[in-house]
């Protein structure tokens, strides 16, 4: 996630069909790499670094392109998007859990390394938006480094974006935690391991259908999608703070399911509302900003993980990134009187600047003493 930035400006320069190439190859190498290691710090090198490069460049045009692709079905074309890797969550965990049991983990993800061969054909799907011509020695200095780093850095001005990379940061900080360290939290309570897979495949079927759902009714007239986005989050915070009530399999399935399906709002909804408040021509920066500030949730894990061996309970480390959410979910709150003052002040100096325009046009003079007599005349 660190490398959002990195990619979205790689995607300005050099286009989808590249940067998304080069990211899927980077994911392959980390992935062949990691079925060799003999060593745990092995692994963070090549699975945690080279793996986590990659899926940056990976991600980022798929993301960022299909908002720019659509106008009136964007959210839709999102949920789509998200549903397949809501699909591929749901498709994967069962065939590793196959491939690790009849050939050992190292030939599994050979396999996977294999099957990522597809993101290399879906690269080239990817079409310019806009056909390129030779720059000018103007355009050239226009979108010289130094000037694009300053141009990024303004949008850090912007309060708007630091309220919603804020809340964002804050929505996120549990996200993996539930990937990580829910199968543990259900072997404490007895659940078996096969059993608790399910747990797993209900967070995949709900993602994708939510995300098919949310893209849909997000695309509506007169639906508020930052209304929908904080009411996920929202529901997100709520839903962990349940965690110390969830003691049985049916509650952990439960769980699992509706955390699919209310993240999933959020998830699809994060690049149209990135497009709807940044703007096109600033999308692919602010979403890599976005994701840097998004490495926050890979804290989450770690720390859930560390009040476990501290407490010997997972409770405390779900119900603070709950907190996190619904903190979140009240900041998302302020985006909208920020975003009405911020469209009543444009239209306050353009309407200054019409009458002054005017002004300069038409001399609201009084008329001469003659005509008045003659008009009342």
């Amino acid at each position: 996630m660190i490398f959002g930035p990195v990619s979205g400006k790689l995607l300005q320069k050099y286009g989808a069909i590249k940067v998304a190439i080069f990211g899927a190859l980077v994911v392959m190498l980390g992935v062949v790499c990691s079925s060799y290691a003999g060593d745990i710090r092995v692994l963070f090198l090549t699975h945690g670094i080279l793996v986590g490069v990659g899926s940056s460049f990976a991600s980022t045009p798929g993301l960022i392109m299909v908002s720019l692709y659509f106008t009136t079905k964007r959210s839709f074309a999102t949920g789509i998007v998200m549903a397949g890797g809501a699909a591929g969550t749901l498709v994967q965990n069962q065939v590793h859990r196959y491939l690790i049991k009849a050939f050992g983990w190292r030939t599994s993800l050979r396999v996977y390394c294999g099957i990522l061969t597809i993101c290399i054909f879906a690269g080239f799907a990817y079409r310019p938006l806009e056909k390129r011509r030779h720059p000018s020695v103007v355009e050239n200095f226009q979108t010289s480094p130094l000037r694009g780093f300053i141009i990024d850095l303004s949008l850090w001005k912007d309060s708007i974006f630091e309220l919603w990379v804020c809340a964002l940061g804050l929505a996120k900080f549990g996200f993996f935690i539930p990937f990580v360290h829910m199968m543990k939290l259900a072997g404490d309570l007895g659940i078996s391991l096969d059993d608790a897979s399910y747990i797993m495949v209900g967070i995949g079927i709900s993602s994708l259908l939510s995300s098919l759902l949310f893209g849909k009714i997000c695309d509506l007239e007169n639906i508020n999608r930052l209304y929908i986005n904080q009411a996920s989050v929202l529901s997100v915070g709520l839903l962990y703070l349940t965690i110390p009530l969830c003691t049985t399999f049916p509650a952990l399935i439960a769980f699992g399911s509706l955390l699919g399906f209310f993240d999933a709002g959020n998830y699809v909804l994060l690049p149209v509302l990135t497009l709807d408040l940044m703007g096109a021509e600033k999308m692919p920066v602010a979403w890599g900003f976005m994701m840097a500030v998004h490495t926050i949730s890979c804290f989450g894990p770690p720390f859930a993980g560390w009040i476990y061996d501290f407490l010997g309970s997972y409770n405390i480390g779900f119900v603070v990134p709950g907190l996190c959410s619904v903190g979140a979910a009240g900041i998302l709150a302020f985006i909208p009187r920020l975003k009405n003052t911020a469209v009543q002040q444009k239209k306050n100096i353009i309407h200054a600047s019409v009458c002054e325009v005017t002004n300069s046009i038409i001399p609201w003079e009084s008329p001469p003493h003659s005509l008045q007599v003659n008009k009342g005349l």
